[in-house]
């Protein structure tokens, strides 16, 4: 219905687009929406100097619901040191990014506090992410994308109950990572990019099981030397991949 009143555009690959006076608009409502019913936290927060303010005032917001941050458009550089527990974040949606030319972060965390990720979050999108794993409390169920590109990772989230509904997974350039999960639970995955995860040595077997997936790059590995893929039409009306690991052949088939 939005898109038939052009209030939005839906692209042929899946994306939506919104003209930028209705972004406008809508930011404005939101922002004499918050003044009015929530005039101790605001809902959604976009701008750099806000989102600034509001972290480096380490102020508990248990309203917030969705978190945007430009660091390239930040005021100053920020260094955390606590933040709301993430027992009691709402926080379902957290974009943290830059310009690709930008290359030393401007947000950082003073010591091994984690407590910023909701366990809430359905968009975990962190360029440069600073920290090299995963707090051990930190089990978000309702993932449905994550994009940690070039960040400090060694490894990911422990278990896999994290990958139930996850559709994307972006760890472009993270050099340091060591070892994907098990991935025999990500049953919605669409997408896996770990092109430059020099460090990557093996891609988990249990990606032959995703019916779902569609995009695969495992382009610029140092390590990845020994492994084999080829992708194939099959007869019948679907597709295979064929991935050697090693010794081992691995086969996966879906829908065309």
């Amino acid at each position: 219905m939005l898109a038939e009143k052009s209030l939005i555009e839906i692209t042929d690959d899946g994306y939506i687009k919104m003209h930028f006076l209705v972004e406008q608009t809508a930011r404005e409502i939101e922002r004499q929406e918050s003044l009015v019913q929530r005039p101790l936290g605001r809902r959604v927060l976009w701008d750099p100097t806000e989102v600034y303010e509001e972290l480096r005032r380490n102020r508990d917001n248990e309203s917030m619901a969705c978190m945007a941050l430009h660091m390239c458009e930040m005021p100053d550089e920020l260094y955390l040191d606590g933040y709301a527990k993430n027992d009691q974040n709402s926080l379902k949606f957290l974009k943290v990014h830059r310009h690709s030319d930008h290359v030393e972060p401007t947000l950082h965390f003073m010591s091994d506090d984690k407590d910023l990720l909701s366990l809430k979050l359905r968009l975990l999108h962190w360029d440069a992410f600073p920290l090299t794993d995963f707090s051990l409390r930190f089990r978000p169920l309702g993932l449905v994308e994550v994009s940690l590109r070039y960040s400090n990772l060694t490894s990911l989230m422990k278990g896999t109950k994290w990958l139930l509904h996850l559709r994307r997974l972006d760890l472009t350039g993270s050099k340091n990572l060591e070892q994907l999960p098990d991935l025999s639970h990500a049953v919605k995955l669409e997408e896996l990019i770990t092109q430059g995860c020099k460090r990557l040595k093996r891609i988990p077997e249990s990606i032959s099981n995703l019916t779902s997936l569609t995009t695969l790059d495992v382009s610029d590995y140092d390590e990845l030397t020994s492994y084999h893929i080829t992708i194939k039409e099959f007869t019948g009306r679907s597709w295979q991949i064929v991935l050697y690991f090693l010794s081992n052949e691995v086969e996966m088939s879906f829908p065309k």
